[in-house]
């Protein structure tokens, strides 16, 4: 284990345990009992036993989760994906007839920008207008108005550049859930560790119940 982390472990460790010490009316964990002659030798101990790492395989991407959000619009991509064989000046005009025609696709659209679109509608700062712009991606509340708006959103993000660039949305919406989802790790990790717990204490009583 890296020194200087354990070190500062060390710290952070007696610090807490001396705070419990005020808490516990002055009772001290019993370290001669435990075999160490000293809590400073109790202390080293326990921060030689602190794993660097709980990462594990499932750690990095929850494939499930990632495959079962990204099915749900397997449709919306479909038909959003026929944009690549657009040539760029007609595609605004193609993605205006798509959204009237298929209103479910203007859902999607949010996501290819990696923006998870509270009820349906972004806010954002023109700076030449110095002014708020909300854009509504309701499929429910979709005409030719919002379709417009919708496809001027597209452009001004650089949405309907980046079909030169790519032949599969559904693909490219993969890449991105797996990027989001690098942000649910803290709360994976907690779970991971506490299963790794779960499994070494199984595997230290097991032999007991034989």
């Amino acid at each position: 284990m890296n020194t200087s982390l354990c070190l500062e472990n060390l710290k952070r460790v007696k610090k807490f345990l001396n705070s419990k010490k005020a808490q516990c009316g002055g009772r001290m964990i019993k370290f001669k009992d435990l075999g160490f002659n000293s809590f400073e030798e109790y202390l080293s101990f326990f921060c030689s036993t602190l794993m660097p790492s709980n990462k594990t395989y499932e750690y990095f991407v929850d494939w499930g989760k990632i495959r079962k959000d990204v099915k749900k619009y397997v449709n919306e991509l479909l038909l959003l994906s026929s944009l690549t064989k657009i040539p760029p000046k007609e595609r605004e005009e193609h993605l205006t007839k798509l959204l009237i025609k298929y209103p479910q696709t203007a859902k999607v659209i949010p996501m290819l920008i990696a923006e998870r679109a509270q009820d349906n509608k972004i806010d954002i700062f023109d700076p030449e207008l110095e002014n708020f712009i909300s854009y509504n991606f309701d499929p429910a509340n979709l005409n030719p108005e919002t379709a417009n708006r919708i496809v001027e959103f597209c452009n001004k993000t650089g949405i309907l550049s980046l079909f030169d660039e790519i032949k599969d949305l559904y693909d490219y919406l993969l890449g991105i859930e797996v990027g989001l989802d690098s942000n649910t790790r803290k709360n994976r990790s907690g779970k991971i560790f506490e299963k790794m717990c779960q499994e070494k204490i199984k595997r230290l009583i097991n032999p007991y119940f034989m």
